[in-house]
C-alpha cells in the first residue's frame, strides 16, 4: 500500500491526490492517506472508480501537466497498526 499524507482537506470534505499518485497507488495494491493524526484506507477496487478532474495543472518543478483526483475524506477507525491482521 502507498502512504500520502495531505496537508489540508478541501471545501472541509475532500483529500486531493494527483492522477500519478493514483496510478502508483493501484499498482502497489492500495492506498492510505494520512491527516490531522487520522487515515483514510482504500483499497484498488476503490481507487480504480475514481475519476479525476478535468482542469489540468502545471508541477512547478519539472513543468509536467496533472491532474488532481478529489477523494471524499472518511478516517477509517481502524488503527493503522491493526492493517496486518485483517
Amino acid at each position: 500500500m502507498l502512504n500520502i499524507e495531505v496537508k489540508k482537506i478541501w471545501a472541509g470534505k475532500y483529500a486531493s491526490i494527483r492522477e500519478p499518485q493514483l496510478k502508483k497507488a493501484i499498482s502497489s495494491g492500495g492506498l492510505i492517506i494520512k491527516f490531522d493524526n487520522k487515515h483514510m484506507i482504500l483499497n484498488k477496487n476503490e481507487l480504480m472508480n475514481l475519476k479525476s478532474n478535468t482542469r489540468e495543472f502545471k508541477s512547478k518543478f519539472g513543468n509536467k501537466p496533472y491532474r488532481l483526483i478529489d477523494i471524499v475524506w472518511k478516517p477509517s477507525e481502524i488503527p493503522i497498526n491493526q492493517l496486518n491482521l485483517i
